[in-house]
Parts: C-alpha cells; structure tokens; sequence
C-alpha cells in the first residue's frame, strides 16, 4: 500500500514538474502536461502569432485522417501519433518548444514558462512635443510619467530594436525640464504621446502687512494668521471692467488652492493687494501649514 502512494505520488509530482505553460503576457495561451507540445498546442499558438501579426499564410486542415498546419512556407503533419515537419520526421513523443523557430515564432523560455513574443517595437521618435511608437502585435509597453520623466517601459517580453527585452526595459526616455503628458492616443500600430511645455509663473510671497508695490506685475501671495480662510479681490466697477480679467484669475486660483488645503474662500476688497494684479490673500491655522501652502502654490503655478 505505502509502495502503492509512493508511485502514485511520484507520478503527480513528475507530471507537475513536466509541464510547460505558454504565456502570451500574463495570461496562459497553452498549457501542456509534459516536456514537448502536442498538435493542439502547436495550433494555437500558430493561430494566434498569425492573428496578433495579421500574417496570413497561415492554414490548417485534415487530408483523411491526417491532420496538418502551414505557416510561413513550413508544414507540420500529424497522423496516428507520429508528426513530420517539413517531410522530416519528428524524433519522440510529442514536438519539442524550439520548433517554434521554425516557424519563426520567436519566444522566451524560463524552466517551463515559455512567453511569446507578440509585440515588436519598430521605432520611437520625437517629433516636435510628440513622441511617436510604432510597432507590430500587442502592445506590450506602457507610458509612465513620474516626477516630470516620461518612460516607455516595456510591460512583458518583447522585440526592440532586433532584440528580445524583458519587462521593465526603459525603451525610451524624456527628460526634459517643463514637459508634462497632455494626451496619448493610440491607432492600429501607433501610439502618440502629446507633451505640452508647463510655464511657470513669476510670483511673489510674502507675509501679511508687509509693503507690495503697487504696479507689482507677479502674481501675489500674501500670508497671514487666521481660520484658514483664502481671500480675493473683488473687481471695481469704477474701472468698469479693466480689472475683470485678474479678478478671475484671482478667483480661479483662490479656488484650486482652497480645494487643495481645504479652506474657505471670500471674496472682499484687500487694499494690500495690487489693484488690476492677480493675488491672494491667505489665512492659514497655524504655522505648520505654510510649508504645505507654499507646495501647493509652487505645483499650482507650474500648471
């Protein structure tokens, strides 16, 4: 009896470590109990690289009780267990992973993982504030934007510049000061990424009762102690509505930054400001406050 679960233990285990998974990303194309592929196997993955590729000279069919598949000038048949590629026969149960090349298939294998690769990245360029990826297959790369770097990061194995990369390769970067993603669009074979030039604007912060000239042309800031409160000008009907244009702009980012630290807004007349300028007044709760208002009003004057 123990000899009895031994063997049929020994065989579970053996069927679990001979056996190969063909992935297509992450997701299981194949799978395959054993070392080799079968006919079925075979079939699919011709099937799909034919499909993701749009090669189509690949056919499948049966000539009695033979079955058979053409891809790419190569045929492989099939009858009563024994296959024949390309009028050789095929040694063995079964039809070994490399066999796949032939029929140019390319693929990794990792113990038994086998990934295909169906994506091929043609070129990255840049034109202008455009960044232009063509490629063949799935896209297999994603567009990562992180502290004002763009990457293209590819997402699993694929095919750059005549080279199988893994996942995590940085196929291209761009870094440059002021740049940020405004759109990505993406067509059969062609992805577009449109950057945009983020300028900064001049602006000047200072604490509550302090002297601001009068003909200021920066935006203003000024800082004070009170319930957390945001403060904007309103605009002077004597000027008949000459400085409409900077009460918006005073309103606009009065509310962005409210939202952001969570603040009422008033709109009231501050003489402290410039009369016709752009500016704030803003109360903050405490004094631990103002490193995170200047943050947010750094971020808020690069958009």
């Amino acid at each position: 009896m123990r000899r009895l679960i031994f063997v049929v233990t020994t065989l579970a285990l053996l069927s679990h470590i001979f056996s190969i998974d063909v992935f297509t990303g992450n997701e299981v194309l194949v799978k395959v109990a054993g070392s080799r592929l079968d006919f079925e196997s075979v079939r699919k993955v011709l099937s799909y690289i034919s499909s993701v590729f749009q090669d189509n000279t690949f056919k499948e069919g049966t000539i009695g009780s033979m079955k058979y598949l053409e891809f790419r000038r190569h045929v492989l048949l099939y009858a009563d267990g024994i296959y024949v590629l390309d009028d050789e026969r095929v040694q063995g149960e079964g039809i070994p992973v490399d066999v796949l090349k032939v029929f140019g298939v390319e693929y990794v294998q990792n113990d038994d993982n086998v990934y295909i690769v169906d994506c091929e990245v043609l070129s990255i360029g840049e034109v202008e504030k455009t960044v232009l990826i063509n490629f063949k297959g799935v896209r297999r790369f994603d567009v990562v934007e992180d502290s004002g770097v763009l990457r293209i990061v590819a997402r699993s194995w694929l095919k750059f510049k005549q080279e199988i990369v893994p996942p995590g390769t940085i196929l291209h970067k761009v870094d440059e000061q002021g740049l940020r993603v405004a759109k990505v669009t993406e067509e059969l074979g062609q992805v577009r990424i449109i950057l945009e030039v983020l300028t900064k604007r001049d602006y000047l912060v200072k604490n509550f009762g302090e002297k601001v000239d009068p003909y200021e042309k920066r935006v203003v800031f000024l800082i004070g102690r009170g319930d957390g409160r945001i403060i904007y000008r309103n605009y002077t009907r004597d000027l008949k509505g000459l400085d409409f244009t900077s009460y918006s702009q005073s309103k606009k980012l009065a509310q962005e930054i409210a939202q952001l630290m969570n603040y009422k807004i008033e709109e009231c007349p501050i003489y402290d400001l410039p009369l016709g300028g752009v500016g704030l007044l803003v109360l903050i709760r405490n004094e631990q406050e103002k490193e995170k208002l200047l943050e947010i009003i750094e971020k808020v004057m690069r958009q």
